[in-house]
């Protein structure tokens, strides 16, 4: 699902409330029909993934199952999680590495599997392919849907980009000053815009002034 809207209309302020990092002065929030308005962020399932990457000045290794050591699991189960997640976002050869000098869409890839590892299932995305050039971040859109939908994730995607989230998006919610404009899919939001404001956003508009 990817959240567009002019900056400050609230997209960002909202994903805070979904994943517990700020509590809402109305409302509720619920995640798979249970409320957790009041559950702290490490008990949502929930892991980010930001635009700065956050990278830890540890290993591949060590930057992708930090969260599981720190909370007390297994070694086994954290080996088999790291490697699994290394290996799907093709890391897992260079496990051992420092990424001091990587490029940005490694530095991407590390902080995707630092969250599956987790063992997340709703993964929340504020401009994750913001600091990428627009060539990598054009191929690395796909992969990251598809990495995505392969591991039966949510992802809640804050973007500028209105191309990115109609060619990748399965669900568009479109805010305006702090309320929700429109949401549906990418097609019937650009074919049936309820507004003028929705159908400007997404895409120019031929606007014909007239009287009945």
């Amino acid at each position: 699902m990817f959240m567009l809207g002019l900056s400050g209309c609230g997209k960002t302020t909202l994903l805070r409330i979904i994943s517990g990092l700020e509590q809402p002065t109305i409302g509720k929030v619920f995640i798979d029909g249970t409320e957790v308005t009041n559950d702290p962020p490490q008990k949502r399932g929930i892991a980010f993934v930001f635009q700065n990457f956050e990278i830890f000045p540890l290993s591949v290794w060590d930057n992708c199952t930090y969260s599981l050591k720190v909370r007390g699991f297994p070694e086994e189960y954290i080996i088999s999680e790291g490697e699994n997640a290394l290996k799907i976002v093709g890391l897992l050869d260079r496990a051992d590495e420092f990424p001091t000098n990587w490029g940005n869409g490694d530095l991407q890839r590390l902080g995707i599997a630092r969250a599956i590892c987790s063992g997340a299932k709703i993964l929340i995305m504020d401009e994750p392919l913001g600091s990428l050039d627009p060539k990598i971040s054009a191929e690395f859109r796909w992969e990251l849907r598809n990495i995505i939908k392969k591991n039966h994730l949510t992802a809640i995607q804050v973007t500028h980009n209105q191309e990115e989230a109609m060619a990748v998006g399965d669900h568009i919610i479109i805010m305006r000053n702090g309320e929700i404009i429109q949401e549906a899919s990418p097609e019937q939001i650009y074919k049936h815009p309820n507004s003028i404001f929705a159908g400007n956003f997404l895409g120019g508009l031929n606007i014909l002034e007239g009287y009945i």
